[in-house]
């Protein structure tokens, strides 16, 4: 019975041997040219979700879509072709923290292969967040378009290949250069996405100015008559070194006022006290100029409506990437000061100095 029970267990273990040897090796089709080579990507890079805007240098576990297409002859699809790779592919951001290739997770759990003629190059391009993707009827430009601004944060990132021992890419005979001839630097020549955001940002706080009046609040700051809709422009095959249409951000037809947001929703109603408050940002359309009101309220008396204030940047326009802070400096519920403040977040839009103090009111 003995050697009954050992030659079952001398089985299992020569099994176990045998299933460790035959397991397939993830990186055969490195120097295996009849196999396919599959699509990974160095870290995706920019920003963590906090609150609407989106902050930091990691979007681990957001969810992106992602394009990859070739500029060859013919027309784009919105389904696989020989010029579209992936077309609006979910994907989630996985983050390893030390920049490895394949930090993109598909959604389907697929792998996505290139195509094993090697006659295509192809260029990716992810953005966030994810919608519903268009193709224009000439077959040549992928949009999307996001309604209801005011507290989406848009990202955009494109890769394209550098040419490398004479080699262009990114197809599969360039990725298997890489990893055959430049393992160590698969970072810096895998597809990378270094997403950028495509928004204006002002922030706002509250703050009395002297002695805080009793029971006096802000109920809303609103910025008025700006795009509520924007399309932006994913992919665009007309791309040359005379000019670069991917990337760009329209407002449509649709404008609106749009509400400064915070915790409590739609109205505020922060406390004008002598300690500064936080009173919410907005997410809108790059222009040179905004128009904003401000809503004021002692108790539960009547609003008073303060209008008449633009934003201004001296010489030029409020740009994308940039959050401009503001702190309403509240004297008396029909006088209010806004005064161009300093923050850490994004890219500070007054680091190269402030614009004067813009008074409204008495």
């Amino acid at each position: 019975m003995k050697c009954k029970y050992l030659a079952f267990f001398a089985a299992l273990a020569l099994l176990a041997s045998c299933s460790k040897e035959d397991a397939p090796d993830p990186k055969a089709w490195v120097h295996d040219e009849t196999l396919p080579v599959p699509v990974m990507f160095s870290m995706p890079k920019a920003m963590i979700q906090s609150k609407a805007r989106i902050t930091g240098t990691s979007l681990d576990g957001q969810r992106v879509g992602v394009m990859a297409v070739s500029r060859g002859s013919g027309s784009w699809e919105t389904a696989t072709s020989d010029l579209v790779l992936l077309c609006n592919a979910p994907a989630t951001v996985k983050d390893d923290n030390d920049g490895n290739a394949g930090t993109l997770d598909f959604d389907n759990g697929n792998t996505v292969y290139y195509p094993m003629t090697n006659d295509r190059t192809f260029s990716f391009y992810g953005y966030y967040p994810r919608g519903a993707i268009q193709l224009s009827d000439g077959g040549g430009l992928f949009t999307v378009e996001y309604t209801n601004l005011g507290q989406t944060d848009i990202l955009w990132a494109e890769s394209q290949a550098t040419e490398l021992d004479g080699i262009q890419g990114f197809n599969a005979r360039y990725v298997r250069n890489v990893e055959q001839n430049h393992a160590g630097e698969a970072a810096t020549y895998l597809p990378h996405l270094e997403f950028e955001h495509k928004l204006t940002a002002l922030k706002f706080t509250v703050q009395a100015v002297g002695t805080p009046v009793e029971g006096l609040k802000v109920r809303r700051i609103i910025v008025k008559n700006v795009p509520t809709t924007v399309t932006l422009w994913v992919a665009n095959k007309s791309d040359s070194e005379d000019g670069k249409y991917s990337g760009r951000i329209f407002g449509g037809s649709d404008r609106g006022d749009i509400p400064v947001l915070n915790s409590t929703g739609s109205n505020p109603n922060v406390p004008v006290t002598a300690t500064e408050m936080d009173a919410g940002e907005v997410m809108l359309l790059p222009q040179a100029t905004y128009n904003v009101e401000v809503e004021t309220q002692i108790n539960n008396g009547s609003v008073q409506t303060i209008k008449g204030l633009t934003l201004t940047i001296e010489g030029g326009s409020f740009e994308a990437g940039k959050v401009y802070g503001y702190k309403v400096l509240v004297t008396s519920p029909s006088k209010v000061k806004f005064v161009a403040v300093s923050l850490k977040d994004w890219e500070d839009g007054f680091a190269g100095g402030t614009p004067e103090d813009l008074q409204i009111g008495e």
